[in-house]
This record gives structure tokens, sequence and C-alpha cells, in this order.
């Protein structure tokens, strides 16, 4: 699926993203044992910008176990405009890329 995030002033925090249900066949997946990541890059082959996961607790996998939570954080990466994808780590070693997209980061006037 793609999604083209709103774009964000650079230097502001960032809402985050409330909810992400990810299914397939509309069968809800259960990632109570992944490991989720979000990367962002200006181009497929440049180096991450950017990068959200439960890991790091800047994702949040929610009570129903099929749905995430992308948290709040202040965004401190330069204008341009990335591409992103949401790849999901499970522990059979299967790796899925569920959702991707496009995040235009603007300058700020105030810093």
């Amino acid at each position: 699926m793609t999604y083209t995030i709103p774009k964000h002033r650079r230097g502001d925090t960032w809402d985050g993203i409330n909810t992400v249900g990810i299914k397939v066949n509309g069968v809800p997946v259960n990632l109570s044992s992944a490991q989720v990541v979000m990367e962002f890059r200006e181009d497929y082959d440049s180096p991450v910008a950017l990068s959200l996961s439960t890991l790091t607790s800047t994702i949040s996998v929610l009570p129903n176990l099929s749905s995430v939570k992308v948290l709040p954080v202040l965004i401190d990466i330069p204008p341009a405009t990335y591409k992103w994808d949401l790849q999901v780590s499970y522990p059979n070693t299967t790796v899925k890329t569920y959702l991707e997209g496009t995040w235009e980061i603007y300058y700020d006037i105030t810093v």
C-alpha cells in the first residue's frame, strides 16, 4: 500500500501516525513478536536519513497486536522529499514490507 505523509516542517515535532492496521487479504496480521522498522531515504540507494522502530521505542505495537503506532518525534533531517517504507521482521526470519510512500520535509523559518 502507498501513502503520502503530509509535508512537515524541519525542526518541529511530528505527531507520528496514530494507527496503522496491517492486514493480508482482509485478515489482521499478528505482530506480537515482530520487529517493525520505518526508514526514510532521499532515494532508494541513499543513506538512511531517519529510522524509527520498535527497537528504539519510536514505533509501538498496539494491544490488538495487528496495528502499530508511530510515536511523535522531533524531525531534524535536511529538507527534501523522502521515500519511506514500513517493514516487519518476524521471528521465523520472514520479512514483509507492508507500506511505502513519500514525505516532504521543508525549511523552518525560526531555528
